[in-house]
This record gives structure tokens, C-alpha cells and sequence, in this order.
């Protein structure tokens, strides 16, 4: 059977399934990219292409209604029993259409641009994530959950977000630390201002020492990293994973930060899934630019 028959034989088993979620009146949001996308009433059968989507789905109490997700779609614990269609960069195209979706949800600057095209293809409509800022959180908890059907759950969700946003900006401190932010073990990888994550460290306070690279996450060397000097080094990595660098680090003591002992490890998980738990990510990066230790400023004088 070819794919657009498989397809089209799917939806209209989904359709004939009779589920009182079907009566609703049509569903209308514009997506990410600028995208009209209209739906019959709340989706039933869901696939998520991104571990942050499925995180935004589930706390938007639709995560009964996932039929399919990606790798690494691990939070809540229940998305881990969701089944998988593929990774960040492969997906079957396949055994997404068997699983009679009524809607994809696929994140714009995710690497399966190929199968998502041809899913849209089949007539199976795709809603486009982009959440690259930290304000765009809130935008894409109301657009999902109007689109779930779950519009009040979604504009509770962004009003509690953005309050969170604003009370870490009011506190955050005016003389925060020089910061290095580590993504990668093998190779330096860090974030600029163009990155949400950047934008977190700018937002908590502390001065990003790569915030005018033009790449959002650039690789840096060693001596330029102990050249900025940083005040503080926040390692990313996910949790039970060790990282290298936490003790290649103190073979350079004339960096502050490791003269200080300010090196801290932050949860990857939260700090880099553009999802519902960015913000506590970006609470305990606060936390960490906060307590950084009194000396080390005081050593600037």
C-alpha cells in the first residue's frame, strides 16, 4: 500500500472512531513559522517529533493523547512508555502514518525537515514549534494548548511563565560574574546572546564572555576561554553522565573561576529543552550566578 493511501485510509479510520473529542468546533492557530494550521476539534491521536513538545504536551494534560515521539523524550516518566518513531535526525515516515495521527508536531529547527515534508505531504497536519527566545515559551504553551484543545491549561501555563520570567529578572543582581557556559566534553561548545540560553545568563545577571559571537552556539579553544578570564565556568551535561572537564578545569588556576571554586554543573535536561522545565533551568542558573562566591567579586578591586 503506498504511503499517501496509507495515509489517507488512517484519517479516515481516526475520523470514523466516533471519539466525542471530534464534536468540537474547528481548532485555529498560526505556528511558529507564520503557519495557518486548522483543525476539526482536539486531536486524538498525537506524534511528537521533539523531547521539549512532548514535555509541553504533557503539561498541558494531553499526554494520554501522544501516539508517537522521538528518543530522549524521557520527561515526564510516562513519555518514556510512548512509542518511538526515530531521533532528532532520522524519523520513519512509515510507522508514523501507521499510527493514524491526526496531528504532528514537529520542531522547526529539528533536523527531519525531509520526513516532516512528507508527512505534510500525506495531508497530515503539522504543527511547526520555534521557540528560540525565552518569552516564546509562554507564546507556544497558549498556541498548543488551543490547539489541544486545552486552551485555559495553556494560557494558565504562559501567565505562570512569564510571571517566573519577571520575578528572575527583578532579582537578578547588577554585578553579576564574567560567565562561561559549557555544553560539550570533547569539543568547546558554548552559547552566545543569540541563544536562549545566553539570553538566561544575560537575564540571571552574570556577563556572558562570548555573547557578541555570531553564532548561537559557537566552538571556542582553550586560551581563549582562560584569556576571558570568566568568574565563573556552569558546565551542562545530563544528569548521571560525567563530565572531563570538571577536573581538566583546575589544571588552569589563574582562571577566577577556578581560583574561587566557581565551577557548578547544571542539569542539560533543563537548561536546553526550550520546553516547560527551561524555566526552572534558568532558576537554578540564577541560583548559581547569585551565589557566586562574595571574594571572587571583591577580587576585581
Amino acid at each position: 500500500m503506498s504511503l499517501r493511501l496509507l495515509a489517507g485510509t488512517c484519517l479516515a479510520l481516526a475520523l470514523l472512531a466516533g471519539d466525542p473529542l471530534w464534536a468540537a468546533a474547528p481548532l485555529t492557530v498560526v505556528d511558529g513559522e507564520g503557519r495557518t494550521v486548522t483543525l476539526d476539534g482536539p486531536p486524538r491521536r498525537i506524534v511528537s517529533l521533539a523531547p521539549h513538545i512532548t514535555e509541553v504536551v504533557f503539561d498541558l494534560g494531553a499526554g494520554d493523547r501522544l501516539v508517537g515521539t522521538v528518543r530522549f523524550s524521557d520527561w515526564p516518566p510516562e513519555a518514556k512508555d510512548v512509542p518511538r518513531v526515530g531521533d532528532a535526525w532520522s524519523a520513519s515516515v512509515e510507522t508514523i502514518v501507521a499510527l493514524m495521527p491526526d496531528l504532528v508536531l514537529a520542531w522547526a529547527d529539528g533536523g527531519l525537515g525531509r520526513p516532516v515534508a512528507q508527512i505534510e505531504a500525506l495531508g497530515i497536519p503539522v504543527y511547526f514549534d520555534v521557540t528560540k527566545t525565552l518569552d516564546q515559551i509562554a507564546q507556544s504553551q497558549e498556541r498548543l494548548g488551543t490547539l489541544l484543545g486545552a486552551s485555559e491549561t495553556g494560557a494558565t501555563r504562559a501567565r505562570a511563565t512569564r510571571a517566573r520570567l519577571a520575578e528572575l529578572r527583578a532579582t537578578a543582581p547588577d554585578d553579576g560574574p564574567r560567565a562561561f557556559f559549557q555544553i560539550a566534553d570533547q569539543n568547546l561548545y558554548t552559547v552566545s546572546g543569540a541563544h536562549f540560553i545566553g539570553e538566561a545568563l544575560t537575564l540571571c545577571g552574570a556577563s556572558n564572555i562570548f555573547d557578541a559571537q555570531p553564532l548561537a552556539v559557537p566552538t571556542v579553544g582553550v586560551e581563549t576561554v582562560v584569556a576571558a578570564n570568566p568568574e565563573l565556568i556552569v558546565i551542562s551535561r545530563p544528569l548521571g553522565v560525567e563530565h572531563t572537564w570538571e577536573s581538566k578545569w583546575l589544571d588552569y588556576p589563574s582562571v577566577a573561576a577556578v581560583r574561587f571554586g566557581q565551577i557548578k554543573v547544571i542539569n542539560a535536561d533543563l537548561i536546553s529543552r526550550p520546553g516547560t522545565r527551561l524555566i526552572d533551568g534558568v532558576a537554578r542558573l540564577c541560583e548559581m550566578i547569585g551565589s557566586t562566591d562574595g571574594a571572587l567579586r571583591a577580587n576585581r578591586h
